[in-house]
């Protein structure tokens, strides 16, 4: 990777500096008789006024069939209280010259509906990372880009309203996380697989059309979050096969009163549920999830460690005559032994007939009192318990050291812990 900053020195000796490091890049470049550059990292600052050497070093990456491109801006990083744009970089003029670029990650800048105006057919991959669209370009990449198969927006500064729409649209990918200003998704997306999306306030998302998605992760925080998840958001989505869902223990404290708005997913074979904040609720409760999906074969759990060790309210009432007849693999992620935890995952055990895996990640420590929770008595204990209670006499228990996923990418966090 290359770069230049703005660090200790005077303005006009910076911007003397900046155009000598651009013309000393593309002199070693050149001197090296490079034949082929797969990827390049480019630190910049203030690009547009060095537009002349930045078109000459992106001629020289057209040459050598420079395919991947991460280009960053150190002067700008979108917050949703500034109503700073950032920097203007004239891209149009700059991808023109690199027809070989088939991945694109932008980082601090402004991108208006003139940057993607020109076609690019070779892009697939574009990642927006603090960056400030105008209205309209989101709609242009998707128009000119006609290779995109995956886009992915984080931490970007959007219109109200977004439309991810195309006749011929190829996406299969999309990812949108924590983005300001965006209150309405609009998806009419014929190869969508996977979307992604995390806002930490309730948003709109209007599946117009996507006949081919499988894998849905969504991240949302506000009241009746469950019921609008698990019932208007995809009552429609019948072709679902993985849905990943985060959101606040205290949502789902009121869960028994939305039994009846919770849709059936005849297809989905793939749970995650990601529990944050320290609201205490009866974990079996849970329950209402897989039975709703009758094919479920993989649930995983991961917790917030405090929310469930002292949890002593009302019990729900255990399920008679349930049967999961297809759930083979279940993993507790953040598992602190608490009656609690405990006697979910005696009901999972007792209810699951072809169960073949149970994999829990112990939590060693309290995240509140940091105090040690488990020793190996314990750990025997419970584990036996489980295995001698189990309905499928197949059923492997394994026990192992917490490896977090909280700080996983938005794309991986929700994945299971192999072993």
């Amino acid at each position: 990777m290359l770069g230049f900053g703005f660090i200790g020195c005077d303005e006009r000796k910076f911007w003397m500096l900046q155009q000598k490091f651009l013309e000393g890049v593309y002199t070693f470049l050149q001197l090296h008789s490079v034949s082929k550059i797969t990827s390049f990292d480019l630190l910049c600052s203030s690009p547009r006024f060095f537009l002349d050497s930045y078109c000459k070093l992106f001629r020289y990456f057209s040459k050598v069939g420079v395919e991947q491109l991460n280009l960053s801006c150190s002067c700008f990083r979108v917050s949703p209280v500034s109503s700073n744009k950032g920097p203007n970089f004239p891209f149009h003029q700059l991808l023109s010259e690199t027809p070989s670029l088939k991945y694109l990650r932008l980082w601090g800048f402004f991108v208006q509906k003139s940057t993607f105006e020109n076609s690019f057919n070779s892009l697939n991959t574009l990642k927006l990372h603090y960056v400030s669209l105008a209205h309209g370009a989101v709609e242009c990449i998707l128009s000119n880009c006609v290779s995109l198969k995956s886009l992915t927006m984080l931490y970007c500064r959007l219109p109200p309203k977004l439309f991810i729409h195309g006749s011929n649209l190829l996406l299969e990918f999309l990812m949108i996380e924590l983005c300001f200003n965006l209150k309405e998704i609009n998806l009419h997306a014929t190869n969508l697989i996977t979307f992604e999306y995390s806002n930490t306030k309730m948003s709109e998302i209007v599946f117009d059309h996507v006949p081919l998605l499988q894998n849905l992760c969504i991240s949302l925080y506000g009241d009746n979050v469950i019921p609008y998840v698990f019932g208007e958001l995809t009552k429609d989505l019948h072709q679902l096969k993985r849905l990943s869902f985060i959101t606040g223990a205290e949502y789902y404290q009121c869960l028994d009163k939305t039994t009846g708005l919770i849709n059936t997913l005849n297809n989905l074979k793939e749970l995650v549920l990601y529990i944050s904040s320290d609201h205490e609720f009866d974990l079996q409760k849970i329950a209402l999830f897989l039975m709703a999906c009758p094919v479920l074969q993989k649930f995983y759990l991961v917790i917030r460690r405090a929310a469930f060790d002292t949890f002593d309210g009302r019990r729900a009432a255990k399920a008679s005559g349930v049967h999961h007849s297809q759930l083979k693999e279940v993993e507790f992620c953040s598992f602190g032994g608490s009656q609690n935890e405990v006697d979910f995952a005696l009901y999972i055990l007792k209810t699951a007939v072809v169960l073949e895996r149970m994999y829990i990640s112990i939590c060693p420590f309290s995240w509140t009192k940091g105090v040690p929770l488990w020793d190996e008595e314990k750990q025997n204990m419970i584990c036996k318990q489980f295995q001698e209670q189990a309905l499928s006499k197949n059923v492997v228990v394994i026990m192992q050291l917490l490896r977090s996923p909280m700080y996983r990418p938005l794309d991986q966090r929700w994945r299971p812990v192999s072993t």
